[in-house]
Formats: C-alpha cells, structure tokens, sequence
C-alpha cells in the first residue's frame, strides 16, 4: 500500500510538473477592482519624447515618436521592455506601419519617410516623400499607402522603398486627420466636415463618392462592410459600409469619455484610445462594452495575450488576458460642482456649492439615487459626518451640523454662525474650520459649536488652495506653500513644525507616521512619526505641471487625483522612501479639474469631481484563486488540497457547489484540474 500511494502521488506530481510546462501565463482571477487591474501592467517603458503610434511585430515595438523619429523597442520580455535603436527624421512621427522589412512613418512636414529596419539595431531612411499638407495618419495595402495630411488624400506607391512616389491625391473640404481602408475605398475622417469616402480603385485618379455629414468627427476603424466612427461629443457611430457611395448609419452609442483619434481592430475587438475602452464585435453592428485596461493612450498593438500602449513619452506593456471592467461601478451627474463627500452606511453626502447638501442612497452602486437636499444658507463647500451628525462648510452662514439620524429627512441643528471656511476635518470632540485661518472647535455639543482657537495659515483661502486633517491628536493642515501641525490637546499653542514645500492636498496615515503631500506635479512623502520633526522621506513625479487636488491613503497605496484632465493615479507606498507608480485612471472622469474628494469606504472609492458629479470606483485587490486553503500563500500545500478535492468531488453534482469546480460550470472534470495549475503556475 505504501509504494502504491507513492507511485500514485509521483505519477500525479510528475503529470502536475509536464502540464505545467505547456501552462500560458495566466492572470489573477477575475476582478473588477482597479487594484486588480493594476497588476496586468507588465511594465511602462518612459524614456520616449511624444509616443504617437506603435507596432508591434514579433519581439520587436516600432514607435513613431514624434520629434525623436522611429524608435524601436525589445519586448521580447514584456516586463523588461529594452531600448534597440532610433532615427531621427525631419518632421514630427505620428504613425508608422510595417511593410516586409521597410517601416513607413506619417513625419508631418516630412511627409512620407521610408526607413529599412532589416537590421533593427541599424535602421536607415532609404526614402521619403513630401506630401500637399501634414502627414498624421496612414495605411499601407498591397505596395500603396494611403496618406491623410490634414489637407486631404495622398496615395503613394512604395513598391520600390528607395524610390517612393506620389500617384494620386484628392483635397478633402476639411481637416483629413484619420483614414481607413478596404477594398480600394479609402474613408477620410474630415473633421468638423463629416466622413468623405473616396473611390480609390484608380490610384491615380482617386474621387469623391459620398460625403457623411456628422459634426466633429475624431476616428474611424473599417472592418469589411462596417466602421466604427468616433466623435467629439463621446460618441460610437457604427456604419453600414454595404454600398460605399452611400454610407448608413446602424447605431449610435454614448461613450463615457470624450475619445481621441485612435481605434485598433484587433480580430474581433475593437480598442479605443489605447486601452481606455474595449468593446466586441462578435455582432458587428452592436459593439459590446468588455471593460477597460489601465493604460488609456494614442494607439495599443496588440499580439496574443500581449498590449502595448502609448502615451506622451511613455510605453506601457498590459497583460490582456481578460479586459476586466475598469472599475468604474457607477456615476450620477450632480447639480453643482462637487466640493466635498461624505460616506456613511449606505447613503452618501455630496456638498454642491450653490445647490446645498445632498444625499445620496449609493446601496446599489450601479445606479446611486438622489434622495433629497437641503440648503445650508449660501455656497456649501466641504463636508465630513461623525456619528449621525454632518458638519458643512458655508461660505454665508458659517458651520453648519445637520442631523442625519434619518438620512431621508435632514435637519439643521444650529444657528448660522461666523465660523465661515472652505474646509473642515472632524475627530471627536473637535473640529478643524479651514480658510487662511484655522480654528480649532469644540463640537461635543453639536448644537452649539465653540470655537477654541485660532491660528493664521495664509494660503489662498479656498476650498481649492487649503486643506485640513485631523488624526491621532494633531492637525495638518496643508496650504499652497506649507505644512502646519498643531497638537489638539492644546489648540490655543502655537504650531508644533512648520515645513515649507506644500501644495495644499494632504493624506495622513497616523499608523504608519506617514503622510502624503502634493507637490506642482506629484506628491512627496512625509515621516510624522515625530510631529515635531516632520521629515521629507520620499517623492515621486507623477505628471509634470499636473498638481494633485485630492489624496487618500488605503492601505499601503495612496490615490492621487490630478488638477488636469480627469487622471487619477494609484501610487504604492510599501516603501515610503521610494513611492513608485502603479497605474493610471486617466480618461475614466471626464472633467478638467479631477477629483476635488475622494472617499473610500472598505473597496469602494467615491470620487467627487466638479464636471461627472459622484463616481464610484471598485478598488478592490485581486483574489488569489491559487490559494486554495486560503493561507495567504500559494504554494504545494494548495496543490495538495485542491487534488485532494478534486479527486473526492469529481463526477459529483456539483449544482450546490463544489470546492473543486474551479472553471465554475457545475461539474468537477479535467478543465477544473488545467485551470487550477493555470492559476498556481501564475502565482499570487
């Protein structure tokens, strides 16, 4: 007996061991929290000057790269990208395509440049072209490529790489920006003037066939009898392309950002903006939202499991084995710009400037509801809630408590008062009122608040300039130039440090002694282990010129949301001496400002942004499905108690559920035992 069960469980460790070397890398399971999501990034390669277009063929990225020219990149190891070599050309790199060994890049004022990238750790223009206007966008079919250089069409045949020439060109009444291709009919995104279809079967003598009079067109991406058209006003068009000389239009969808230029079709998926939605067209004429990875940007290749992406001056390598939801679980449009949030139980508080207090029933995070509103006397600005009490910023009639016990009825409980301010923080008995100046209040009686001292701050005395937190018996406050920290249980003495350097937002972590301060393009990390001693322990840059507005710590990571352009970055604190980058939500709040409140309550963060209102965001970390005894660790002990389970449980009804019915299709068969290794070999 004893020899065998040895030979039994040698025989399965050794099917376990060759299975897993025919294993693909395999990701977390499942999730759509962005934490989760975050570790499909593989790698951001950020050593490019404007990376405008991207490639990718084999091991190899090719990058138009705007001033820099073409820039080729090894990915050969996806989270080790490794530069190779550039050439620099005349213009500014917008796309580049690939055509046998020959690279073909949209210059601008360079027209069309031909560069031989046979040796990759030599390229060499061997070619060029000017073309009637800029060259910004191009496709290349058969030995012609097809070229929109914002004055309209030009065709160029490329047969012979060292001697390019221009066949045939056609000016278009608007701005030709972007092109797609099939069958000799050539579709010009034209701007503000619609879509122009061009019968391009005679090169030389391409023509106008019909024009498509739909404002503000951005992209479009053709995949045989339809395209996809993207415009300014977040919109998808998807058209019937059956008969070219008449173009329909199937449907129209809203998108829940504004897109750029750029659409990749990848075999039945569509990519829009890099990463920032992905949509199937299994049913070409109703494209279905799959989610979004964490890399928006100007254009993604794709190959296999494999994306790149690029953005500015970066390129970013993402696991694409499941698009994931982008975690976004819901919005709801305010009235008013969104100064500040509050999270209790199942309802939140919104402060609305000149619209009043909000409440907000988010028990269904898909679809939040509006309860009811009061008004608080003029502009309402900040706002936090202790207990069944909220205590709201008005710039007219001061502090003012409401009652929230029954959060469909809310009640003011005191006076108006002079304890004007832009900002507040609570902790027990006291409150922390926020312009240039700070004073300390005490509030154990709710009704009555008093005001225990006062400190001049300066800044520049708004909600947006200043900012105030109050935790484990001191206070941070954080203006445009520096940091102040008061001890609270002697509010009337002056500050305990004073540190210069600060850009009013502040996250405080008390259990660490660490916080978080902004900088005019990151954050920097402070030790306040000793209040009176604040030290600088680490900084990172996170956009340049991008100041953050609003910082939370949760848990060992801290969520920046930047001044500019909607981002919001998930930053890693595990080493508070070097706070490294984890990934973006650009492109995921479409407003100019970012975020002017963040709340997080366990895995749900509820921003508050002045353009989208409330957005609730799952931030939820990944799942380890490798830990099957759920000890924290994936290792051979999992391998064991999931053979163990599988072996009891096969053939078994599985309807009621079963340990081992990993795939989770109600029955414990071979495709439970490929997808667990799958899982382990990919670790936690």
């Amino acid at each position: 007996m004893h020899k065998n069960g040895f030979v039994t469980r040698t025989m399965i460790l050794a099917a376990i061991c060759i299975a897993m070397s025919f294993l693909p890398l395999s990701a977390c399971a499942q999730s759509t929290g962005w934490q989760c999501a975050a570790r499909d990034v593989l790698d951001r390669y950020q050593e490019l000057a404007e990376a405008n277009g991207v490639v990718l063929l084999g091991d190899l990225a090719f990058i138009a790269d705007g001033p820099r020219g073409l820039v080729i990149l090894d990915v050969s190891e996806p989270t080790d990208i490794r530069f190779v070599s550039e050439v620099d050309t005349p213009g500014d790199a917008k796309r580049v395509v690939i055509a046998d060994a020959v690279a073909l890049v949209a210059d601008t004022i360079g027209g069309l440049q031909v560069i031989d990238v046979s040796e990759p750790a030599s390229p060499a223009i061997v070619g060029a072209v000017t073309t009637p206007g800029t060259a910004v966008d191009l496709v290349e079919i058969d030995g012609l490529v097809y070229i929109a250089d914002i004055v309209g069409l030009t065709i160029v045949d490329v047969s012979n790489p060292a001697d390019p020439a221009v066949v045939g060109t056609l000016t278009t009444p608007g701005d030709a920006i972007h092109l797609g291709v099939s069958d000799s009919v050539v579709y010009v995104v034209d701007g503000a003037l619609g879509l122009q279809v061009v019968d391009a079967s005679e090169p030389a003598n391409p023509r106008l066939i019909s024009t498509l009079e739909i404002n503000s067109t951005l992209g479009i991406a053709v995949n045989g009898e339809r395209g996809y058209l993207t415009h300014s006003y977040a919109f998808l068009t998807v058209l019937d392309l059956t008969n070219p000389a008449q173009p329909q239009i199937v449907e129209t969808f809203d998108l829940p950002f504004r897109p750029s230029t750029d659409l990749t079709l990848s075999e039945d998926r569509l990519f829009m903006d890099g990463l920032r939605a992905v949509y199937d067209l299994t049913d070409p004429d109703n494209p279905t939202y799959l989610g979004a990875g964490l890399a928006p940007g100007r254009q993604v290749a794709t190959l296999g499991s494999l994306a790149l992406v690029v953005l500015d001056n970066t390129l970013v390598s993402v696991a694409i084995h499941d698009i994931r939801p982008s975690g976004v679980l819901g919005r709801l449009s305010a009235q008013g710009v969104v100064e500040g949030l509050a999270i209790q139980d199942a309802y939140a508080y919104s402060a609305e400037y000149e619209y009043g207090m909000h409440v907000i029933d988010v028990s269904d995070s898909a679809t939040p509801i509006r309860i009811t509103s009061i008004d608080t006397g003029g502009f309402t600005h900040d706002i936090v809630i202790q207990d069944d009490y909220l205590y709201v910023m008005d710039d007219a009639s001061g502090l003012r408590v409401i009652d929230v016990s029954n959060p469909t009825i809310p009640a003011i409980v005191n006076e108006p008062n002079t304890l004007q301010g832009q900002r507040i923080a609570v902790a027990g008995n006291t409150a922390a009122v926020l312009s240039t100046v700070v004073r300390f209040v005490d509030i154990s009686e709710p009704t009555s608040p008093l005001v225990l001292a006062a400190h001049t701050v300066g800044g520049g005395g708004s909600r947006y300039h200043n900012e105030v937190r109050l935790a484990a018996g001191y206070a941070y406050v954080s203006t445009t130039s520096r940091l102040y920290i008061f001890d609270l249980a002697h509010p009337a003495a002056e500050p305990l440090a004073i540190l210069d350097g600060s850009r009013s937002a502040i996250a405080v972590d008390p259990i660490r002694g660490i916080a978080c301060l902004a900088t005019d393009d990151g954050i920097v990390v402070i030790d306040i282990s000793e209040p009176t001693n604040p030290l600088q322990i680490g900084q990172i840059e996170i956009e340049p010129g991008n100041q953050p507005v609003s910082i939370e710590i949760v848990g060992r990571r801290a969520i920046a949301s930047l001044e500019r352009y909607g981002n919001a970055w998930l930053i890693d604190l595990e080493d508070p001496s070097n706070p490294e980058l984890v990934t973006s939500a650009n492109g995921w709040f479409n407003t100019s400002l970012g975020a002017w409140d963040i709340e997080v309550s366990d895995n749900t963060a509820y921003f508050g942004t002045p353009v989208d209102g409330l957005v609730i965001l799952d931030i939820s970390d990944c799942p380890c499905p490798a830990d099957f005894n759920h000890d924290n660790t994936a290792d051979s002990r999992d391998v064991i108690a999931f053979l163990n389970a599988w072996a009891a449980q096969r053939g078994t009804d599985c309807s009621g559920g079963c340990s081992a019915d990993f795939t989770g299709d109600g029955l414990v068969d071979s495709r439970d035992f490929i997808a667990f290794l799958n899982a382990w070999n990919a670790g936690c």
